[in-house]
């Protein structure tokens, strides 16, 4: 009977392991096949991401629907897996979309001319339903409408304030109308005999005025005794489109021009005293429409081939920089304007959106795509203008920069984010140190100066410890370390200079280093007393190991000859004993040095060329995947993929750059201009997708999903947009 049972306890035994050994087999199989599953789902998220994300690179084009496809397949790319191809596709759009503009209400018509009066107090415009409108700037765009009477469409179209900013002129279909600016009403209607107006312009004395009558050529109004009367008509200028007043010259561009007896196309300077023209340099043969002069006597021609920038200089009228070759796109075109710093030129193209070139007109630096037909820069160059075919106007900032969040603060020479991303922290030349708290996703950020220390002299970059309870600061000749709480001063030691002054918290926030080119020394945080006598030498790199319990320091100097000394030393951060030392490079002729070329333990040589520098300016990400070199002769910050050094972006200011700084957490590049700004650039895929959702007009339609083979059911890429 024992035996038996001890035979059926040895059967139960086996089926109990083969069951076991199944059960394991069968989860083993789950297991393998979810991990297969894991795998290939981001293997499918990855090669998603790619192929959205070079669809996007591809589709990109400056027009409407180029942007919004290629914007919307970068998000999309994004969501799947982050790439570079998504990232730079998006960093593309981005960077030539605007903010939403300022609209305001005029007309019922499309808006055929806008303008501003010089001193910046009006603009005015014109709309092809006959209306004119003088909009007053100071005063809230208080909206006056002008008395008018242009029954027969198309009309408005010229549109020109005197220099003096006093008069206005207009015209219709048949006549053209002179209003005061100051009490919006009529000084004089002069008659064109029918003719339609195509362009005017006033001389800088006030005391002519040329017109462009559609058919009839250029007329030349004379003001005497506050009358306008005709004094010159052009012979065989029918096919003139437009003119505009370089000092007490006329330019005009279209067809032939005065006495011109063929037919010639291109732009003219004409003696309007003598109506003797002469061609402008590289415009002949090319049929021009439109002109905007600034004070600076720049001019910018639309052409069928090109936009052409010239100046008037004491050698006479020269071509400026390079002209935007794509003229085609502008062949029908009549919209164009010159900004009076001439940062930016404006073009409405065929396909009726504004394109904005940075001066010399090598790159495209803005889109604006509100179907427009007009456009004009203000005179402080502050805003552009628009005239839109619905019959609204737009008004749009002319800074460049997409960035999430914009801070007003001039004169910036420093910057330091918080470890909780939270706070960022600016040094200004005035000595002072701003503290900026903001909240929230790149969609809705706003920020909020809470504290402002005036610690005088010249500052250094802060710099945080890690847990972001202290801030320790170069002042001149001292460092200050500084409660991040109260924001009061808690200790303060003096430097032996101000030149060349490095700040390093350790890791574990333990130890405050003072790096300077003579010495460094070793605090202990909270107590704040020396650790470590003080390491003596002479000192131009620094690099700590990874345990942060030694400090390599390198020196290279010039010895006597065309040859360099570099002599790299190990130091213990608790004695402040060297524990090694190399020397290389030394030559009969330098001398003999005061002890052997190397010493103590050389395998801590060796490691420590491969420790991390310490730097004050960290160019690299801290998740290692961006980075930046700052130009400060520039005004636009390149953004790189470290590990392919592959431009992702371009960040750009209103003047040169003057600090750049990654956020601990990688989520903000911050940078600071000349321009009176800090700005904060998204890294993290969620912030520009937000950005871009809150930029782009819409999303894409069902048609166009299915058109670019997009994978699943249309959906709204982002829910906020049509």
């Amino acid at each position: 009977m024992q035996a038996i049972a001890s035979q059926e306890k040895a059967a139960a035994d086996e089926a109990a392991r083969v069951q076991l050994n199944a059960q394991a087999a069968i989860k083993a199989e789950k297991i393998a096949a979810e991990k297969q599953r894991v795998e290939a789902e981001a293997d499918h998220r990855r090669l998603m991401g790619l192929r959205l994300g070079a669809e996007a690179l591809s589709r990109f084009s400056p027009s409407a629907n180029g942007m919004v496809q290629s914007g919307i397949l970068a998000i999309e790319s994004l969501r799947y897996q982050p790439t570079f191809e998504g990232r730079k596709a998006l960093a593309q759009v981005l960077r030539l979309t605007p903010v939403a503009p300022k609209l305001y209400q005029g007309h019922k018509h499309s808006v055929r001319a806008v303008a501003f009066s010089r001193d910046g107090h009006w603009m005015a415009s014109g709309s092809e339903d006959g209306t004119f409108v003088l909009w007053d700037l100071a005063n809230h765009m208080e909206k006056r409408v002008l008395a008018a009477d242009f029954r027969t469409a198309p009309s408005a179209f010229g549109l020109a304030f005197s220099y003096d900013s006093h008069l206005l002129a207009g015209g219709g279909m048949g006549a053209i109308r002179i209003w005061n600016t100051g009490t919006s009403g009529l000084v004089q209607e002069l008659n064109t005999q029918g003719g339609f107006v195509r362009s005017l312009a006033l001389s800088p004395d006030g005391t002519r005025l040329a017109a462009v009558l559609r058919g009839s050529g250029v007329k030349i109004f004379q003001r005497a005794d506050n009358q306008w009367a005709v004094a010159a008509t052009g012979e065989d200028t029918e096919n003139v489109e437009a003119v505009a007043f370089l000092a007490d010259k006329l330019v005009s561009a279209g067809g032939s021009v005065f006495n011109f007896r063929f037919e010639q196309y291109g732009a003219w300077l004409t003696d309007v005293d003598l109506l003797q023209p002469s061609p402008l340099p590289l415009s002949q043969g090319e049929k021009c429409r439109s002109l905007s002069l600034n004070d600076h006597m720049s001019l910018a021609a639309l052409c069928d081939q090109r936009i052409l920038l010239l100046q008037s200089t004491e050698r006479g009228i020269e071509t400026l920089g390079k002209p935007q070759v794509n003229g085609a796109d502008f062949s029908v075109s009549y919209g164009v304007s010159l900004s009076q710093d001439d940062k930016y030129v404006a073009a409405v193209d065929n396909n009726s959106i504004i394109q904005v070139f940075d001066r010399p007109m090598e790159e495209l630096s803005r889109l604006m795509l509100l179907p427009s037909s007009s456009v004009a820069f203000a005179p402080d160059g502050k805003f552009l203008a628009a005239g839109l075919q619905n019959g609204s106007i737009a008004l749009w900032p002319t800074t460049r920069g997409t960035e999430a969040v914009r801070l007003p603060i001039v004169g910036v020479t420093g910057l330091a984010f918080s470890p909780d991303e939270r706070k960022l922290v600016t040094t200004d030349g005035d000595g002072i140190l701003r503290i900026n708290e903001f909240l929230g996703t790149s969609g809705d950020s706003k920020s909020q100066e809470t504290h402002s220390l005036p610690l005088a002299g010249d500052l250094g970059r802060p710099v945080f410890s890690p847990n972001g309870r202290y801030l320790a600061i170069r002042a001149d000749e001292t460092v200050r370390v500084i409660n991040a709480d109260s924001w009061k001063t808690i200790v303060q030691y003096s430097l032996s200079g101000k030149d060349g002054v490095t700040i390093r918290f350790s890791q574990d926030g333990r130890k405050l280093l003072l790096l300077e080119p003579t010495q460094v020394r070793c605090f202990e945080t909270g107590k704040w007393r020396e650790t470590m006598p003080r390491i003596i030498g002479d000192f131009s790199r620094y690099a700590l190991s990874p345990d942060e319990q030694l400090l390599a320091t390198f020196l290279q100097r010039t010895g006597n000859g065309h040859h360099y000394i570099r002599l790299g030393q190990v130091w213990s951060l608790s004695t402040g004993k060297e524990l090694a030392w190399e020397e290389t490079g030394r030559e009969d002729r330098d001398g003999p040095s005061d002890r052997p070329s190397h010493g103590g333990a050389q395998g801590l040589i060796k490691v420590s060329k491969k420790w991390k520098e310490i730097t004050i300016n960290d160019e690299v990400s801290p998740n290692g995947q961006w980075h930046f070199n700052l130009n400060r002769y520039s005004s636009t910050l390149e953004l790189k993929e470290a590990s392919s050094d592959r431009l992702v972006g371009k960040l750009e200011h209103d003047d040169d750059l003057i600090d750049a700084t990654f956020s601990p957490r990688n989520r903000w590049l911050a940078t600071s201009s000349k321009d009176g700004t800090v700005r904060l650039w998204p890294l993290q895929p969620q912030d520009l997708i937000a950005q871009a959702c809150q930029l782009l007009p819409r999303n894409l339609t069902q048609k166009e999903w299915k058109d670019l083979n997009l994978e699943g059911d249309y959906h709204k890429t982002c829910p906020s947009l049509p």
